[in-house]
């Protein structure tokens, strides 16, 4: 063996592992997904429960008064930026 080659191994040795390190790497990859899946649900289901909470539900009942959003797919255009937000009143039949 040449001195060389004991510092930095030749490409016949890096070839013969190399399908062995992309298999490792796909195991971590996998594993890491794992992990950060667990710590989004962990993360989001307190934050779902505390806005969850603060919802009140009002239910509609005959002859209310409400008010519809209006998107912005569904704006006028010659409204402008400043125009209203919400359409209405609209009476609950």
């Amino acid at each position: 063996m040449i001195p060389a080659e004991i510092c930095h191994p030749s490409m016949a040795l890096i070839d013969s592992l190399n399908d062995q390190m992309m298999q490792d790497a796909l195991d971590t990859i996998d594993e890491r997904r794992d992990q950060i899946l667990i710590h989004l649900q962990n993360y989001q289901q307190p934050t779902a429960r505390y806005y969850n909470s603060k919802i009140k539900n009002r239910p509609l009942k005959v002859d209310d008064l409400i008010l519809r959003r209006v998107f912005e797919n569904t704006k006028e255009e010659e409204d402008g930026k400043l125009g209203t937000n919400w359409k209405g009143p609209y009476q609950v039949t």
